[in-house]
């Protein structure tokens, strides 16, 4: 059985909205509603990033993007709302796949040389694919404010 892919604009994936996602993020982090909806933004980019036949090998969610992860966990959870999405905008299911151990085992054969030509191709494709203010956001912003023990901080217990 075949899946009918979609490659839908960007701008027609960010215009997406979804308050209940919002609600369970906040529910989880204690964090203003306009930086949850930023960074519910930045997962749908994610998500269109990852949808790009282009970004094929180039798709770790890395220490500086972790705050995504973290929404895109509570996005899943809804899972109405998420398998809505996922139908309507690429047709089929996005599945989450964690890293495996067998991903950080391979991670870990790697060379350095390897491993920085690996982040510099996908950093190269966020830039290309997504822009600069992406790039800035995540790969600068985002480690700043969202670090894993600034994540952590703001956790709700």
């Amino acid at each position: 059985m075949s899946v009918l892919k979609k490659y839908p604009s960007l701008e027609c994936i960010v215009d997406f909205k979804c308050a209940n996602v919002l609600d369970g993020f906040q529910k989880s982090f204690k964090i203003e509603r306009i930086e949850a909806e930023k960074i519910f933004n930045e997962m749908l980019k994610w998500m269109w990033f990852c949808s790009s036949p282009k970004t094929t090998g180039a798709r770790v969610i890395d220490a500086p993007i972790l705050i995504i992860d973290e929404m895109w966990h509570t996005f899943i959870l809804y899972t109405k709302e998420y398998f809505y999405f996922c139908d309507k905008f690429f047709g089929h299911y996005m599945h989450h796949s964690p890293t495996t151990s067998e991903d950080l085992d391979k991670y870990k054969k790697l060379s350095e040389t390897d491993l920085l030509e690996s982040k510099r191709t996908q950093y190269e494709l966020v830039y290309d694919l997504l822009g600069k203010d992406t790039f800035i956001t995540w790969y600068h912003e985002f480690p700043e404010k969202y670090s894993a023990e600034k994540i952590l901080k703001i956790r709700r217990r």
